[in-house]
């Protein structure tokens, strides 16, 4: 990595987490840098972090890195293959947004709540600040945590067989909630959710609908195939293949007119006129792509 200069945080151990320390660390180095330095977590490179951990660094723009040749750093999120003789994928991560109205009223949860269960079938049980979460799930204390922490916040969630983070933030337009979560292919049974093997396939078609009428900025669906648990390997967070994607009104041009996407997803415009979503539905994406469909969402949506 190179340009501004760095702070870097180093996060020791196999499985890294998001503790009140690391919490506390982070914020100083934050504070500490005044703008000046750009704040990174360095893990090993045979590191596992959990997700929650990730989605933090994700909403709060804090860059991920590993070790690499001559003493420098590389990007922790890329650079791992799939293992060979690997095809198979552990995890699914879901990724959505919406953008509220910014009033007194505002009760920030019921979105990420809602959309999780349309997809999976599964609901928040606990939350948190830090790792290990100790609190029950509840979208008024999740507001009241959010807003002291304002313009932009970040709180862990967690439930039967899935972790991540729902993260607020301002805008000239309103807030928005959104929310980064992976779940395990084979939820645990007799925790609230349902028996072993049910998250062998999100419901697209329920998520497509529950996104149109919660009109999402966003909603991402992907099969994760560098996922272990509910942690991702160093060097693998790229490993994905997407399954469904729908974004908002402002967040589209209409169905692209692009030969690779076609070859890739079906896309439609749905909803109604003008306000309307663009969904794709991905072809097998049961299999491991070499990263075909990626490299198409992420021109989609304009990233790297």
């Amino acid at each position: 990595m190179s340009g501004a200069p760095l702070t870097v945080v180093p996060l020791s151990g196999p499985r890294p987490w998001l503790s009140s320390s690391v919490l506390a660390g982070l914020r100083g180095a934050v504070l500490n840098s005044s703008g000046q330095r750009v704040v990174t977590v360095r893990t090993d490179r045979g590191a596992q972090p959990s997700y929650p951990l990730l989605a933090f660094l994700r909403s709060a723009g804090i860059p991920w890195v590993t070790p690499a040749a001559g003493g420098a750093l590389a990007d922790g999120s890329t650079g791992a293959s799939l293992p060979e003789g690997r095809t198979d994928w552990h995890a699914t991560a879901i990724r959505g947004s919406v953008l509220h109205e910014a009033t007194g009223r505002l009760r920030v949860g019921e979105f990420t709540a809602g959309l999780l269960h349309s997809c999976t079938g599964l609901a928040p049980e606990l939350m948190g600040l830090s790792e290990p979460l100790g609190s029950p799930w509840d979208p008024d204390q999740l507001t009241v945590w959010l807003r002291q922490r304002m313009p932009v916040a970040s709180v862990l969630l967690a439930g039967p067989g899935f972790a991540g983070a729902v993260t607020a933030y301002r805008t000239e337009s309103g807030v928005v909630e959104a929310f980064d979560v992976l779940v395990e292919r084979e939820t645990p049974a007799g925790r609230g959710g349902p028996a072993a093997g049910a998250q062998e396939a999100p419901d697209q078609q329920g998520a497509a609908a529950a996104a149109l009428a919660a009109n999402v900025q966003e909603l991402s669906i992907e099969r994760h195939f560098g996922a272990e648990g509910l942690g991702v390997r160093a060097g693998a967070d790229h490993l994905r293949v997407p399954e469904l994607l729908v974004l908002g009104p402002a967040w589209h041009r209409g169905v692209p007119a692009d030969p690779d996407v076609a070859a890739v997803a079906a896309a439609e415009l749905a909803g109604v006129a003008p306000f309307r979503h663009l969904v794709l539905r991905f072809r097998d994406s049961g299999a491991w792509d070499l990263g075909r469909s990626r490299a198409v969402q992420q021109r989609i949506l304009g990233g790297p």
